[in-house]
């Protein structure tokens, strides 16, 4: 019922389990760690987990092997449920210009890519009169991660923050490397109001897990900006779209960063 990782170290140390029949009989569970696993809608499906007949402690790195397994699971439902348009472009490419379309250390759209598939949405939505939303995204003071840890430390902070992100993310939605560490991400059929839970659920996933990098830890966050359109009375061309989330991200940066902002007109 969360969506947290659930560890019982001694289950005949707790007394919500101490009796429990596949406790006290077969098949012993002592041990467990459980990740819940979601579907593209984001609803909880079912639970990876690991068992063991004696008690046991799981570390951090355990901790976080096991959400990495989990991702990678959730990633093979996402990758059922890419959105059509997502489908037709990798299906449509030879692979030196699918290559050329994506970002090989992060595996999401490059600049390019992303702006082609924001201007693909932008005319569903217009036909369809449906809502549409993007995220500027900034890793705050990656710069100084660069210089303090190295540029090995900031690649692999990249890789980790995009694994969070597609998991706060739903499978029909466009991650791009805007450039640099800026991200842009294309939500279709979804107001700002959605737009900003999405975002919260980024910010949070972002500090329930801190990147450790050879026993140094990390924190990793970010600000987003926000921009919408209705198209039923709003109807701009993409680049003024992502000009309003870029000028939401600049806000959040101007107030402390670690935020998030919608664009007010």
């Amino acid at each position: 019922m969360t969506d947290e990782l659930f560890v019982i170290e001694n289950a005949l140390a707790d007394p919500r389990f101490a009796d429990n029949p596949l406790v006290v009989g077969e098949p012993h569970v002592i041990f467990y760690a459980g990740r819940p696993l979601k579907n593209a809608e984001g609803f909880t499906v079912g639970t990876l987990c690991i068992i063991d007949h004696t008690p046991r402690k799981l570390g951090f790195e355990d901790r976080r092997a096991l959400d990495d397994l989990g991702c990678w699971i959730e990633h093979i439902f996402y990758g059922r449920e890419l959105s059509d348009l997502q489908k037709h472009m990798l299906s449509e490419l030879d692979v030196a210009r699918r290559a050329s379309m994506l970002d090989p250390m992060l595996n999401v759209w490059h600049h390019a890519a992303s702006l082609e598939i924001l201007e693909k949405e932008m005319l569903r939505a217009f036909r369809n009169k449906s809502p549409l939303s993007v995220l500027m995204i900034d890793v705050d003071h990656f710069k100084h991660i660069n210089d303090e840890y190295g540029h090995p430390a900031g690649d692999a902070v990249l890789i980790e923050f995009t694994k969070c992100l597609r998991s706060c993310t739903r499978p029909y939605d466009s991650i791009g490397r805007y450039g640099g560490d800026e991200f842009i991400v294309v939500l279709p059929d979804t107001k700002a109001e959605t737009a900003h839970q999405i975002a919260e659920r980024l910010l949070k996933a972002l500090q329930l897990f801190p990147f450790v990098s050879e026993d140094r830890l990390i924190e990793i966050t970010v600000s987003v900006g926000i921009g919408s359109a209705s198209f039923s009375d709003d109807t701009p061309e993409p680049a003024e779209l992502v000009k309003r989330a870029d000028t939401a991200l600049l806000m959040v940066k101007k107030e402390g960063r670690n935020g998030i902002k919608i664009f007010q007109k």
